[in-house]
């Protein structure tokens, strides 16, 4: 039964992982703006974190940001890229905790609120709306927290009215739907065929 559950969670999270990297170099992952882009690739992170766990969402937020970096750094396609980017942000480190650090807290916040609310017996379909909202906002708060604090000269106002005007609502819209579309039916069926299992 043990066994069972392992190879279920790491067949799991070997498919988000592959869905994060599809998104992230495909078309799929970027919404272009003429400032900048909006990003699917927190979907699989927020979904990840409330089916495995806050590590394991913790896990695909470290595969987003990873993502993120390497299409900044050879595909830049906004204006951000090239503080995301650790080769021409003029801090390494900076950039690494931008764009890696608060990516894998999306994972961390959505498994451990959904954990809360679910020990706390809240609706199903609410547990897992909050945690994609709650996880998709602690990615705006902590992205554009980390551009101010490291990147001082970056026109950082205009960059907040753009992502909280229409980029950071258009993202949490979309985690919440996808999030509740697919968790729902996937923990019905596990939850069954653990049931069978037994």
């Amino acid at each position: 039964m043990h066994t069972n559950r392992k190879t279920i969670r790491l067949t799991q999270l070997a498919l988000l992982t592959a869905i994060e990297i599809l998104l992230a170099f495909t078309p799929l992952g970027f919404i272009p703006l003429p400032t900048i882009s909006i990003t699917t690739l927190h979907i699989p992170v927020i979904i990840g974190a409330i089916l495995l766990g806050p590590v394991d969402g913790a896990i695909l937020g470290g595969v987003m940001g990873i993502c993120s970096m390497l299409k900044a750094t050879f595909a830049g396609v906004d204006m951000t890229a090239y503080l995301v980017n650790p080769f021409t942000s003029g801090n390494p480190l900076a950039s690494i905790t931008m764009a890696v650090g608060s990516r894998i807290m999306i994972g961390v916040v959505a498994g451990y609120v959904y954990l809360y609310l679910s020990k706390k017996n809240f609706p199903t379909t609410l547990s897992i709306g909050i945690s994609a909202f709650l996880g998709t906002l602690t990615n705006t708060i902590l992205f554009l927290g980390c551009m101010s604090i490291f990147f001082k000269t970056f026109p950082l106002v205009n960059i907040l009215a753009m992502v909280i005007g229409i980029n950071a609502i258009s993202e949490m819209i979309a985690a919440v739907i996808i999030s509740i579309g697919v968790c729902l039916p996937v923990m019905r069926y596990m939850k069954k065929k653990i049931i069978v299992k037994s």
